[in-house]
């Protein structure tokens, strides 16, 4: 963890998302833009990811702690897949490039959005394994966005309306998946870590906070699953 830590702290690694031709992308966007799909073209986070990771784990099948699993959107094929193999850097960049903040990244020639698109909790494919038979999923809760709602003066802006109906249409997505996940006999345990959204533009100790907090709910989590039950 902490090796994950220190890639995801680096100065570099965030910087290599910001374009000074965001501006302009942005522009080009509000105009439809053939090509521009984005604020970022993420191409300078590809280089520092596949540098990063060329000596760790260049593609997936490589990774030697635990089998790894990455969810994207397929714009191509209009589905959500589950990547277990394949180029690292390239499914890692796909699963976080949000809609219209990053272009969507080309994995083996097509395009893919980030899985929670349509696929918030990726674990169905678990459902007629025989391997698995607890799922832990981590959720992550903003108060000061759902408090929002319940606020009888509260006037939406329209990033609010879509963020809201993306939020149920996922929630109602999830709630299926559940239910396919029990019949099968899988034991379902949630982890959610509570904490307001950081902006945008935000500093280390955002960060620092935002890490913090996940990994103090996931080890709560842990101490209390892991503790000797009481007869």
């Amino acid at each position: 963890s902490g090796e994950i830590k220190e890639i995801i702290f680096d100065p570099r690694f965030k910087w290599s998302f910001w374009e000074l031709k965001s501006f302009a992308r942005g522009i080009a966007m509000m105009f439809c833009w053939p090509g521009v799909s984005g604020l970022t073209s993420a191409r300078d986070a590809r280089k520092h990811l596949t540098r990063v990771l060329l000596e760790r784990a260049p593609v997936l099948e490589s990774c030697s702690h635990g089998e790894v699993s990455i969810t994207v959107a397929n714009l191509n094929r209009l589905r959500t897949e589950i990547l277990t193999t394949g180029d690292s850097a390239s499914a890692i960049l796909a699963s976080c490039a949000f809609p219209c903040l990053v272009s969507p990244q080309e994995v083996d020639g097509e395009l893919c959005w980030d899985g929670g698109l349509a696929n918030s909790s990726p674990f169905l494919h678990y459902a007629d394994d025989d391997r698995v038979d607890t799922i832990i999923t981590h959720h992550i809760h903003h108060p000061s966005v759902a408090d929002r709602w319940k606020q009888p003066d509260f006037r939406p802006r329209i990033s609010d309306t879509l963020a809201r109906g993306h939020l149920l249409i996922t929630a109602e997505i999830h709630r299926l998946h559940l239910q396919v996940m029990e019949k099968s006999g899988k034991r379902m345990l949630p982890v959610t870590t509570t904490t307001d959204r950081p902006g945008l533009i935000s500093g280390r100790a955002a960060q620092q906070r935002c890490y913090d907090l996940g990994w103090e709910s996931g080890e709560t989590f842990a101490t209390g699953y892991l503790a000797p039950k009481r007869s």
